[in-house]
C-alpha cells in the first residue's frame, strides 16, 4: 500500500468493497473505536481524530474490511528502535526492529492476519512486538515477544497458513 495515497482499499478476501477516502476511512475507524473501545469514552472526538490521523499519515493504521465493506479489524502500529521508547507518543522510527501495537480491536479474527500482514509488508518483519493489555485507569507494563513467536501464536491461534 502507498502510505502517499488518499486511499483506503479492502484487504480482506476478494471483496468489491469500493475504496474508502482518508476522510471517510478515520471516521469509519473512530465509530468502530467508540464501539468497541468504551475505555477512550472520555476522549473528545477531535483528540481522537487527530492522533488516529497522526497514525495514518504515518502509514501505521491497518484497518480491515469484511466482503460486506464494515470494519473487522484494526490494528494500529509505531516502530522504534529501543524499549525506552515504548511510553513516548507520536513516535515512529521507520525500520525500528520493535513494532509496538498501540491499538488492536478484532471483531473478526481472520481479518486480524490481513492486517499483520500489512503492515509486515510495508514496514517490514521486526525482530520484536510489544503490547500492553490497557485495563480500564490502568496501564500495565509492556510485554515483548519475539515476531517469530507471535507469527507462530496466530498461526495457531488463528489456524493461519
Amino acid at each position: 500500500m502507498d502510505t502517499n495515497e488518499n486511499i483506503l482499499l479492502s484487504v480482506l478476501g476478494e471483496s468489491a468493497a469500493q475504496p474508502v477516502t482518508k476522510e471517510q476511512g478515520l471516521k469509519e475507524c473512530l465509530a468502530y473505536m467508540r464501539e468497541h473501545l468504551g475505555c477512550w469514552q472520555d476522549a473528545s472526538d477531535a483528540d481522537l481524530y487527530a492522533w488516529l490521523e497522526w497514525h495514518w499519515d504515518m502509514g501505521l493504521v491497518a484497518p480491515i474490511l469484511n466482503d460486506a465493506g464494515k470494519l473487522a479489524t484494526l490494528l494500529v502500529i509505531r516502530c522504534i528502535d529501543s524499549a525506552q521508547g515504548y511510553r513516548k507518543t507520536y513516535t515512529h522510527q521507520k525500520g525500528g526492529q520493535i513494532c509496538v501495537v498501540v491499538l488492536l480491536i478484532v471483531t473478526e479474527p481472520p481479518a486480524l492476519e490481513a492486517a499483520v500482514l500489512g503492515l509486515a509488508s510495508r514496514w517490514g518483519k521486526p525482530l520484536f512486538l510489544m503490547h500492553e493489555r490497557y485495563k480500564w485507569g490502568q496501564r500495565s507494563e509492556p510485554k515483548t515477544l519475539f515476531w517469530s513467536k507471535f507469527e507462530r501464536h496466530l498461526r495457531k491461534m488463528y489456524a493461519f497458513s
